[in-house]
């Protein structure tokens, strides 16, 4: 909602991506009182870069494939299973997951090379961050929506 209380857009962070100090230097496109997060990183040359906003374009790739696998299975699916992969639809699951794992992790994926976070990292480190859940769960769906996507281009 905007200050007024009407439905508005999602703020997009005008510097996603771009190194950063603080909260300040990420300020919202559309308003200098909305901030992302100046997040932390694994990169010791440059530590903390801006996250994303709502209105970020992995958010809205996360909410579109939300929107698609929601379609697919809101007549096959409860509530309560549609969390979960539900209704023999495991390439909208598997695509929406790979999606919310990169837009919630966004300034951790910015080193990230063909679906593996690698590009600037030492190698000993790069191996224990494979292992770090988040990023284990992200790789599996990303590579499982990747393998899908190749068989049914085949069939």
């Amino acid at each position: 909602m905007d200050n007024q209380g009407y439905c508005a857009y999602p703020p997009i962070s005008a510097n996603a991506g771009k190194p950063c100090q603080y909260k300040y230097d990420c300020p919202a496109k559309q308003s200098m009182t909305t901030f992302a997060k100046c997040d932390c990183t694994f990169n010791m040359k440059e530590p903390r870069y801006c996250d994303i906003l709502p209105g970020n374009d992995p958010w809205n790739l996360e909410f579109t494939n939300f929107k698609k696998y929601w379609n697919a299975t809101k007549d096959i699916c409860n509530s309560a299973a549609r969390w979960e992969e539900c209704g023999g639809k495991e390439l909208e699951y598997t695509e929406w997951q790979c999606s919310k794992y990169k837009a919630a992790h966004y300034v951790d994926y910015l080193y990230e090379s063909d679906g593996n976070y690698s590009k600037s990292l030492d190698s000993c480190f790069e191996k224990y961050l494979k292992d770090m859940p988040e990023f284990k769960e992200a790789e599996a769906f990303c590579t499982r929506t990747k393998t899908l996507k190749e068989k049914l281009l085949l069939i």
